[in-house]
């Protein structure tokens, strides 16, 4: 294996010229910060490997602790005969510190993932729950909760790092870390700026009022939550330097097995790329609160019927900061249409401020009414049936478009380096430009926004039933579940070619993907395919040819409504034996996306069977053998009173995907489809 020289003169084959002798670099050759770096790493300890391709080191230290001291404390007392109060008040905390597996300093292998990292998990918090007895028909019961979760998942030198330590400049990087090094073909060292820090505090509220009227128990209650998490993930920082054989081989073009070497190339400083990174930590806050009323009336001694209602309301998250785009334009023309006037350019992002704080508009019509009844038809016969609205809690997470920014490139565009290791962004970094580019923000890129007229998931729910009692203590329940959830999150590009350009064959393929001149040249250095003097045609019949994807996250039109029939048969302890079986016979249909850009542009969401098995069983059992009591005292406590338990599950395969690779031939749609 031979070292070339990167500084080497080039000849007419693109082959260096002078390389190091003996494979030894000079030490005036050698950079301050790849000698420092190099000293991350232990020294060989497998005797005779090959100095190229073979494992030469065994990891040690590979265990480590890892704690979780848990401290719990009650107190319940009584005041008076009318009133108990119930305390709780916790601290837990689980620690670890990861194993370095012999690596001499705090950066470990970029393969261990838990290596030199210290992770921290507390819970700190209590409840109070205070129950009143105003009288024998009326009970109040007050419940009060805390929760402080701080998390981190730290790697050393994550922050305030002094770079200089390893013979580099910090001049321009508004965080400072540890970068990581990735020598092709050798360990890496990971990025120390790629954990975790958050806290998270939750507050809840719940009263309920329960009072009893003649037939009627009624219940009047309210469940609020207020949560506010703080989180950066992943920290701010250096990404990784990679190194390669490229400016120590023979041919920087083509390469060969014979010459360069990605260690050489660190000790000389000649990385092929280099990344940096800048993450929003973000402040968010959340409250949801919901009212109820509940109603169980016993109308007869046949007939039972509960009534309920509730609403609830779950605020957007905000941020503190505003640091979270509120919506795409979709009508606004853009700032750039002044200077292309051949070609319409409307919308843009917006982002929250002191006066939006909310990235969609409050969902104020969650209204959840519940009906159930139970009617004994017959002496043993039962018939039940229900009906109710519940909508799903949600978490979206915020779309800070502008607020995070990457800088990366390749170091080279001949056969030198373009910068050395001691300074690998001469000139600075990008900053993010947060919401000061309004419209602006993003040009040329992918972007997303959240659906402005997103409300929370909802469910339908209704189930009929009839039971059976026979002789024996035997009963059979038939009952049909039925379940309608709407409002489903759907993601979906809404910058796709129109409909009427799809599915116009080879020539209408041809017509789209003909190179045009471009209105946009030179308008959004962003973004090479938008840039250019040439542009594909159908990249200027999309509705917003100024960006790339434009995503809607989170619209509410899915679907995936459920049905099934359960069948159980139970037999209570009678004669030493008692058994349950149940079956499950269901069915979802998912209507939760889109096959393509197309079947969005024309609003035809998928309709696909749900994957998983549709039909279960459970058959379960006791059998009690005989006490024995006329046996002797040994033969009583060894074989007497036994009770033998047996558990059987059944369940259907899941369904097959279609084969890849494959053309299927005919028709694939279900025969009278009605789903």
């Amino acid at each position: 294996m031979q070292i070339y020289d990167p500084l080497s003169p080039i000849d007419s084959a693109g082959n260096r010229t002078t390389y190091f002798a003996g494979n030894v670099i000079p030490t005036s050759r050698l950079t301050a910060a790849g000698q420092s770096i190099l000293s991350y790493y232990p020294l060989p300890n497998v005797p005779g490997a090959s100095a190229t391709g073979g494992n030469n080191y065994v990891a040690t230290q590979t265990s480590y602790a890892s704690t979780y001291p848990s401290i719990i404390v009650r107190l319940d007392q009584a005041i008076g005969s009318k009133n108990k109060l119930n305390v709780i008040l916790f601290r837990s905390g689980l620690t670890q510190q990861g194993p370095h597996e012999g690596f001499p300093k705090e950066i470990g292998p970029g393969d261990c993932g838990v290596c030199f990292y210290h992770v921290y998990r507390n819970n700190r918090g209590g409840s109070l729950d205070d129950v009143h007895v105003f009288s024998s028909t009326m009970v109040l019961d007050s419940r009060l909760g805390v929760l402080f979760h701080p998390f981190g998942l730290v790697y050393p030198d994550n922050s305030g790092f002094d770079l200089s330590k390893i013979g580099m400049s910090s001049t321009g990087l508004p965080y400072a870390s540890f970068p990581g090094i990735n020598p092709s073909g050798y360990a890496q060292l990971p990025a120390a700026a790629r954990g975790q820090v958050s806290t998270n505090m939750t507050g809840a509220l719940e009263e309920v009022l329960t009072k009893t009227i003649k037939n009627h128990t009624l219940r009047f209650g309210f469940e609020g939550n207020l949560i506010r998490y703080n989180v950066q993930n992943p920290q701010s920082g250096y990404g990784a330097l990679s190194f390669d054989s490229r400016f120590t081989q023979k041919n920087y073009q083509t390469g060969d097995a014979t010459s360069g070497n990605a260690v050489a190339a660190l000790l000389l400083g000649s990385f092929s790329s280099a990344s940096y990174g800048i993450t929003p930590a973000y402040a968010l806050q959340q409250i949801y609160i919901a009212p109820f009323v509940q109603d169980d009336w016993r109308v007869t001694r046949k007939l039972t019927v509960n009534l309920g209602f509730r609403w609830d309301y779950e605020s957007p998250f905000s941020e503190r900061h505003n640091k979270q785009v509120a919506g795409f334009c979709t009508t606004c023309a853009s700032p750039l249409q002044s200077a292309v006037p051949g070609l319409t350019l409307n919308g843009g992002l917006q982002y929250t401020s002191s006066s939006m704080l909310d990235p969609y508009p409050k969902d104020l019509n969650n209204f959840q009414p519940r009906l159930g009844f139970a009617y004994q038809a017959f002496e043993n016969t039962v018939v039940r049936g229900g009906f109710g609205i519940i909508y799903f809690n949600t978490l979206e997470s915020p779309v800070g478009t502008g607020f995070d920014q990457s800088t990366s490139y390749n170091n080279y565009t001949t056969n030198t380096p373009l910068n050395s290791l001691s300074n690998p962004f001469p000139t600075g970094v990008l900053l993010p430009t947060g919401s000061s580019l309004g419209l602006s923000s993003a040009l040329g890129q992918n972007i997303s926004f959240y659906d402005p007229h997103h409300v929370l998931p909802k469910s339908t729910q209704f189930s009929a039933s009839v039971q059976q009692g026979f002789g024996g203590g035997l009963s059979l329940q038939l009952a049909y579940v039925g379940s309608r959830p709407t409002q489903l999150e759907v993601n979906h590009n809404i910058n796709a070619v129109p409909a009427q350009y799809w599915n116009q064959g080879g020539a209408g393929a041809n017509f789209l993907n003909a190179a045009v001149a471009n209105p946009m040249a030179g308008q959004i250095p962003q973004s090479t395919n938008l840039n250019g003097a040439t542009i594909n045609r159908y990249r200027l019949l999309v509705p917003y040819p100024q960006f790339q994807a434009v995503t809607e996250l989170a619209s509410s039109i899915g679907r995936a409504p459920y049905d099934a029939l359960q069948i159980q048969v139970s037999k209570r302890m009678r004669h030493h034996y008692s058994f349950q079986a149940n079956l499950t016979w269901d069915k979802v249909m998912l209507h939760t996306f889109y096959y393509d850009d197309y079947a969005a542009g024309t609003g035809k969401l998928a309709s696909q069977q749900d994957g998983n098995p549709v039909l279960f069983g459970n058959i379960f059992g006791t059998v009690e053998l005989p006490k024995l009591l006329s046996r002797p005292a040994y033969a009583r406590l060894a074989l007497g009173g036994w009770q033998v338990n047996a558990v059987a599950r059944f369940s259907g395969g899941p369904m097959v995907n279609a084969p890849g690779n494959v053309a299927i031939i005919g028709d694939y749609h279900q025969p009278h489809q009605t789903y």
